[in-house]
């Protein structure tokens, strides 16, 4: 017998901007819900019925498995289980693709992450056995996109808040054959996994390597709360240890971006303060909450795919800001301004440059798309724009 959800994590509305009701409220959902298709903690997977169709999950937990006998290991932080081939092959994305698998060739979000999965999984390779890793070359050779739509890719010298383990944002990527160009329709990429050394190589598409899959825990950590918002959490910031607890809050429908952030503050929490449109403030924390609202846009409509959701980020006038070619400086909702270089645990949040804006008004929000920038901030351009919108609180 499934026992009814006890309610938590209440939410008071001030007012009805947006919409919203006047209280709504997180369900606290029972344990035994296996199999709804949503990740109920302490389930850390729920592929939905029946609770056992995806590899890698036996009630609702994650079992980290390759299907090959490869070596893996399950990230506490994302819960993602990484895993290895069990020899090498000359193109990463078939063996992880495969039915029996449902993942994808290794991203990395942060140079932590990328860390914490060759150590655990290089020790049966031979010594500078490179990996595949899941970017993606474009025609013309000089862009890389990222297989995984929720991390931005990367574009030589230009592109700051994109990510490529070990190397700098203006570090050209060294190619596998002494530096002579391989052409486009390259679309994998290896890495030296044993010298440490960071250095990433683009591999024609018969270069033999080792391979690292990567797979999400299957299922949706979002429940419909109120008035057609969708609540959610992550694993990233469930903890105090990890900047958390945060809680998400998701409106499908579109606003401007000032009547988005209007919506975000008239929600109240009891003893949590004032809710306010979404702040990433850690490269996993970006990683896992587009993750989250891509894969609920595409579960609500249908078919309709999330591109561009605002962010709590907007261009404000300051008194340093002084000068003839004086411009607002872009700060993030809680206060910290947003650099345009990863600064401790914030990550970088413009593709090219910092977007120069002509009054302080300028909204910011993030857009996914199939290029290196997908993840990444970009600025208001009119007062017309009307987006989804994402709060925390």
């Amino acid at each position: 017998m499934v026992r009814a959800a006890r309610r938590v994590g209440c939410i008071a509305a001030a007012g009805a901007v947006g919409g919203l009701a006047a209280w709504a409220c997180l369900p606290d959902v029972a344990l035994n819900l296996c199999g709804n298709g949503t990740i109920d903690p302490p389930e850390t997977c729920d592929p939905g019925v029946p609770p056992d169709s995806n590899p890698g999950c036996v009630n609702c937990q994650i079992v980290c498995q390759s299907g090959a006998g490869g070596a893996v290991f399950v990230d506490p932080l994302s819960n993602h289980c990484y895993f290895t081939a069990k020899k090498p092959v000359d193109n990463g994305a078939v063996v992880c693709g495969e039915r029996t698998q449902q993942a994808h060739v290794v991203t990395f979000v942060n140079d932590e992450e990328a860390a914490d999965v060759v150590n655990q999984l290089k020790s049966a390779w031979p010594v500078n056995a490179p990996y595949w890793v899941g970017l993606n070359i474009s025609a013309d050779g000089g862009v890389f996109s990222s297989q995984a739509v929720n991390e931005p890719g990367y574009l030589a010298d230009e592109c700051t808040g994109c990510f490529v383990h070990g190397l700098a944002s203006t570090a050209a990527i060294p190619f596998a054959d002494a530096g002579a160009d391989v052409g486009p329709g390259v679309n994998v990429v290896a890495v030296d996994s044993q010298k440490n050394d960071g250095i990433m190589e683009v591999a024609g598409t018969t270069t033999t390597a080792q391979v690292i899959c990567e797979r999400e825990p299957v299922g949706s950590r979002s429940v419909p709360c109120f008035n057609g918002y969708y609540c959610f959490t992550i694993a990233a910031t469930l903890t105090a240890n990890h900047g958390g607890p945060k809680r998400y809050a998701y409106s499908p429908g579109s606003l401007s971006a000032a009547n988005a952030e209007a919506a975000c503050a008239s929600l109240g929490d009891a003893g949590a303060g004032t809710a306010h449109l979404v702040v990433f403030a850690s490269r996993p924390e970006r990683e896992q909450v587009i993750y989250e609202l891509y894969e609920l846009q595409n579960a609500v409509s249908g078919t309709q795919f999330l591109n561009a959701f605002w962010i709590g980020m907007s261009a404000r006038a300051s008194a340093t800001d002084a000068g003839p070619h004086a411009k607002p400086i872009w700060v993030w909702d809680d206060g910290v301004e947003a650099s345009t270089t990863s600064t401790g645990s914030r990550p970088a949040v413009w593709g090219n440059h910092e977007p120069r804006v002509s009054t302080p008004s300028s909204y910011a929000y993030i857009l996914i798309s199939d290029l290196y920038d997908t993840g990444l901030a970009h600025p208001e351009t009119g007062a017309g724009q009307a987006f989804p919108y994402a709060c925390e609180y």
